[in-house]
């Protein structure tokens, strides 16, 4: 039995989040949408063995789980270790032409930092799931926002100067 499933919604839902996610760990475009698409044949690979998700917040976090996983994995990867892109875009979301000042100052911010912040203020995930999803305390969480916030308050304030220490 083929079970269909409307790729409208996915997209429209959750491709923004994806793309939050993935920038988090990378600053290259291509990176991204690799990431965005291996999230997607996964879902689709999903919905098809298993039928539908319970209900919508165990599709989300299944959605964000595995977007983190694909981008660690990655990451982890002998080939992102030796290749050096050839044009590296400081990108933080879908539509480059419209970022912030906050959003350039939010891409400058270590990886650390960045996924725990965009996923407590963007995915409006509660510390306890930000801990559950990245594997951290939920304390280790915390320090992470906080110094999170000081960093781009501090960044801000220099005219977006940046600095390798943040």
């Amino acid at each position: 039995m083929k079970i269909y499933f409307d790729s409208e919604k996915l997209l429209s839902e959750y491709s923004n989040m994806i793309y939050r996610i993935a920038s988090g760990y990378f600053n290259n475009k291509d990176d991204i949408e690799d990431i965005a698409q291996e999230v997607y044949v996964r879902y689709m690979n999903y919905v098809e063995e298993t039928g539908e998700f319970n209900n919508s917040t165990y599709e989300r976090n299944w959605i964000i789980r595995v977007t983190i996983n694909l981008c660690t994995n990655e990451v982890k990867s002998a080939r992102k270790k030796y290749n050096v892109p050839l044009k590296d875009e400081a990108l933080y979301c879908y539509d480059i032409d419209t970022k912030t000042d906050l959003e350039i100052a939010i891409s400058k911010l270590k990886e650390k930092y960045r996924i725990v912040f965009e996923m407590f203020y963007f995915e409006d995930l509660k510390i306890s799931e930000i801990s559950k999803e990245l594997k951290i305390t939920e304390s280790s969480v915390k320090t992470r926002l906080k110094r999170a916030k000081a960093k781009l308050e501090k960044l801000l304030k220099s005219g977006g100067e940046y600095n390798a220490r943040f």
